[in-house]
């Protein structure tokens, strides 16, 4: 007996039957300084290229770029905030230090005293069926001289397609540099925080922490875990949700000690902690991270079983 199938029925079953066949339309659009990343036609984060001034009533040296927010969680709730009235100079998810230095001079780009990045070009965008990435180039520069570079900071950002209880999206900051003399990254003195961060919105508290090591009831700032996980209720709907960062296994010192947590809100990847890494002229430096926006806490979310599949791959 033969069977026959037109193309048509193929493809309804599959629409049917296997979510994977389903093409993801990602699309960017470029307005006011912001670069916006929508997923058929749901928002899912704007990258601030150009700078940000802060509000009314807030210090003008707060103004910032080159950092991610509204990022969005699965059913369209904002999972970040901006110039928390705790902390001016939290945004989003950024990457700064406040303690480097170069040529003997601070070089503060965590909070802004001395220096800021700025926006150079664009150096991809890219979309297909399973993921939306972009590449940006933006140098370092202290305020006082700020068309020198100091470093030249190349970021890859890429958001994979949307799953029922989840969408990652991926971090490769990739740091060279640009001048004749040694540049020298260090967390903040006796506290060792600067690198990577994440800042969540501080209205859906109260936040609860998970890492590998389980639940984490007090702040702390020198954690030792590859991931940290931090969720909360929606009240409104009756329902958990939360952001994972993953650290990636070809990071410098991988699994890296020193996360900071804090309840009031906030998940940063230290490192170098309170050691300094120096960049010699001419020298690179690669860090990579996985945001994992989830429904549910980390367990229901199987945050720890991610970890794992990811860290599988990103090994090969």
């Amino acid at each position: 007996m033969k069977f026959h199938f037109s193309i048509n029925a193929i493809s309804v079953a599959c629409a049917l039957l296997f979510t994977p066949c389903a093409q993801a339309d990602f699309t960017f659009t470029e307005a006011n300084g912001k670069l916006s990343l929508h997923e058929d036609g749901e928002p899912v984060f704007d990258y601030n290229f150009e700078m940000v001034d802060p509000p009314v009533g807030v210090d003008k040296k707060y103004r910032r770029s080159g950092y991610l927010h509204p990022v969005y969680g699965l059913d369209g709730q904002v999972v970040t905030q901006d110039f928390p009235s705790d902390h001016y100079h939290h945004r989003g998810v950024f990457w700064g230090w406040p303690k480097s230095t170069y040529d003997a001079k601070l070089f503060n780009n965590w909070e802004m005293t001395t220096a800021k990045q700025y926006f150079e070009s664009w150096q991809d965008k890219t979309k297909t069926r399973d993921y939306a990435s972009f590449t940006v180039q933006n140098r370092w520069a202290f305020i006082e001289d700020s068309d020198t570079p100091i470093i030249r900071e190349t970021m890859t950002v890429t958001a994979h397609t949307k799953k029922r209880k989840s969408r990652s999206i991926d971090f490769h900051l990739h740091l060279k540099n640009v001048t004749d003399k040694p540049f020298t990254l260090l967390g903040a003195t006796n506290k060792g925080y600067g690198g990577f961060n994440y800042r969540p919105d501080a209205a859906n508290k109260p936040l609860h922490f998970h890492t590998a090591l389980g639940p984490q009831e007090k702040d702390s700032l020198n954690l030792d875990s590859p991931w940290v996980d931090v969720s909360w209720e929606d009240n409104a709907k009756n329902a958990a949700a939360g952001v994972a960062v993953f650290q990636h296994p070809k990071n410098p010192e991988y699994p890296h000690f020193g996360w900071l947590i804090r309840h009031y809100g906030f998940n940063g990847a230290a490192w170098p902690h309170l050691n300094e890494y120096t960049l010699a002229p001419g020298g690179t430096l690669d860090l990579r991270y996985r945001m994992v926006i989830h429904s549910g806490d980390a367990e229901s979310a199987n945050i720890e079983k991610l970890f794992k599949k990811f860290t599988r791959k990103a090994s090969l």
